[in-house]
């Protein structure tokens, strides 16, 4: 009989990773397969699509309810708040929760939750109940459970798409901008005909959409991380501490805080100095808005072009296109600042994408649902700051001092990339090569 093979020097057995290690990275080539040829990723975006245009149908019937039922704005400015609280509150603990169950359960736990929560609202008023804490309610806990579903999808984008990752991320990206472009402009032709309550019926019908692609969809079924006999108190604090042990995260966060900067006040201040400082009528008005849809959209378009960048080189190519164009404010007229929100916009999402290959390359899978939801949590607290100080500035020394911040905090974004370059500089998707002993070793690819 003869004796079992045994592994050459050459091929050496495939280590697996203990417990206490982290999952190492996932193999990217540098030319993944175009996603037109990719069933899963045409099938994945058509349910995206879908899902934002109905979210943009959302975004327009649910405060002119607030605003036909009560007629304040204050109470509308409620509703808006509502929304954004899940990602402070329950944000943090979603990602711990997804990265300890399959993301297929948690994308349907998700979208099936939305399509009811949000189903509630025209029932109710069918059945003559008005009421603005239901409506805060419904606000907030369909803020709550698209946590879960867009949490549990920047889990398994790597393990569904593998080398398409970097493409993916742009598509997605392209599939979001160009459907928040669409959807208020569909919900509001359709709000002149249709009551705004039988409006919100497009937003539930999408998340039934978006629950049976992923049902035709490979989502992982198994869960990121095993849950093993750590609670989930414990599980938060080893999975955010080993992010803040991570070489280089203080600057990525720093990075993130600046773009934030940049982002959030943007629409108020451009908006103030086109209608306050140059007078400009209406229409010019809607131009200008309608300029930060389309850079936006710009902007995803060519990350998708140029998803075999390296992630680090897309978002200091990002920062210097923000700065560029938050330069253009300075030029007195309405169309320097039309043309300067839609370079920002086109700079910002095309940064956007570069930071989210970056993690999907760089954080451990079993950490990456408490990586997304950190962010997040962070994010929710620079917009609203950042707002407030540029409006201060805007109003007691003027907007040119208010486009100074924004310029400053662009540049800052690119510098601390810069010194962090020996710290979290993402390897070249092109050179990670097989694990050993649960890490990554840079190299050419076999």
């Amino acid at each position: 009989m003869s004796s079992p093979a045994r592994p050459t020097p050459s091929q050496p057995p495939p280590v697996q990773p203990t417990p206490s290690q982290p999952t190492p990275l996932r193999h990217v080539p540098s030319r993944p397969t175009p996603l037109r040829h990719n069933r899963v990723a045409r099938t994945h975006l058509t349910g995206v699509w879908a899902n934002c245009l109905g979210g943009g149908v959302f975004d327009i019937a649910l405060p002119l309810i607030v605003l036909l039922s009560t007629g304040s704005l204050a109470q509308m400015a409620t509703i808006a708040i509502a929304q954004q609280v899940p990602k402070a509150l329950p944000g943090l603990v979603v990602g711990g929760i997804v990265d300890r169950q399959p993301p297929r359960r948690m994308m349907l736990l998700g979208y099936l939750g939305q399509a009811l929560v949000v189903a509630v609202i025209p029932v109710a008023m069918l059945l003559g109940i008005h009421s603005l804490v239901l409506l805060v309610a419904v606000a907030y806990v369909r803020g709550s459970l698209d946590m879960f579903a867009r949490t549990a999808t920047f889990v398994a984008i790597p393990e569904m798409y593998g080398e398409d990752t970097p493409a993916f991320n742009a598509a997605l990206s392209t599939a979001w901008t160009s459907a928040a472009i669409i959807g208020p402009a569909v919900g509001g032709v359709l709000a002149t005909t249709i009551p705004p309550e039988l409006l919100l019926t497009v937003d539930a019908a999408s998340f039934l959409v978006m629950a049976y692609v992923v049902t035709r969809l490979p989502v992982p079924r198994s869960a990121p991380a095993r849950a093993g006999a750590s609670s989930l108190a414990a599980s938060l604090r080893a999975g955010y501490g080993y992010l803040l042990r991570m070489q280089g995260f203080g600057w990525f966060v720093a990075t993130v805080v600046c773009v934030g900067c940049v982002y959030a006040p943007l629409g108020t201040l451009s908006l103030y100095t086109v209608s306050t400082v140059y007078h400009a009528s209406s229409t010019v008005v809607g131009l200008v808005s309608s300029a930060a849809a389309f850079g936006l959209f710009t902007g995803s378009l060519v990350a998708h072009r140029q998803a075999t960048t390296a992630p680090r080189t897309i978002m200091l190519r990002g920062s210097a296109v923000m700065t560029l164009g938050a330069l253009l404010f300075f030029v007195p007229h309405w169309g320097a600042v039309a043309a300067g929100i839609y370079v920002v916009c086109a700079g910002g999402v095309y940064w956007t994408v570069g930071r989210t290959t970056t993690m999907h390359t760089q954080v451990p899978k079993e950490h990456l649902g408490k990586s997304m939801t950190a962010i997040q949590f962070l994010e929710t607290f620079i917009g609203p700051a950042s707002v407030v100080t540029a409006a201060s500035v805007a109003e007691r020394v003027g907007p040119r001092a208010a486009y100074g911040l924004v310029v400053g905090a662009s540049a800052l974004s690119g510098l601390f990339m810069l010194a962090a370059r020996a710290l979290l500089e993402a390897p070249r998707l092109s050179r990670l090569v097989p694990v050993v002993d649960g890490g990554v070793v840079e190299g050419e690819a076999a």
